[in-house]
């Protein structure tokens, strides 16, 4: 259900939730759970996607590929909305990551973030390959942990060394 990650943050003791949804229909089903949990002082909806870049693009719902009669999708960095919240160190400590095939330019936008507060980093990829090559971006002397427990996709925690 819309809001899994979010109800299972606060369950274990978060503070604070900022929770991203770019899709419109998605957005409206976290934000009714949201509200129906009585969360809304815990959590912080954005309907921004996390990328490498601030900018407009189109995204096919269906297959979640840039496409030219897509949903419009308006993109930030993690960096620059950290960067406009000022949040200080060590607040921020665990990110988790659902982006289907665009978490290295997630990574992309994010190295800041890693390199200044080392949160635990949990991550859905799609490619065999994609841990390490977000491994290599964000630099920061991490190390991942496949959590695999069978099926489609696999869930790593990173951490730092």
């Amino acid at each position: 259900a819309c809001g899994d990650y979010t109800l299972t943050a606060i369950r274990r003791g978060a503070h604070r939730v900022y929770a991203f949804e770019p899709f419109p229909e998605t957005f409206e089903l976290l934000r009714r759970n949201v509200i129906l949990n009585k969360w809304q002082d815990r959590c912080v909806l954005s309907s921004l996607a996390i990328s490498s870049d601030d900018s407009d693009v189109r995204i096919d719902p269906k297959t979640f590929t840039i496409s030219k009669t897509g949903l419009p999708i308006r993109t930030t960095t993690l960096d620059n909305f950290i960067e406009w919240l000022s949040i200080p160190p060590p607040q921020l400590n665990f990110i988790k990551i659902d982006i289907e095939t665009h978490e290295i330019e997630a990574a992309k936008g994010m190295v800041k973030t890693v390199r200044k507060y080392h949160p635990k980093i949990l991550i859905e990829v799609h490619e065999p390959n994609t841990i390490q090559q977000f491994l290599a971006i964000i630099d920061a002397n991490y190390k991942a942990e496949n959590l695999n427990t069978g099926g489609g996709n696999s869930h790593w925690l990173c951490t730092k060394r």
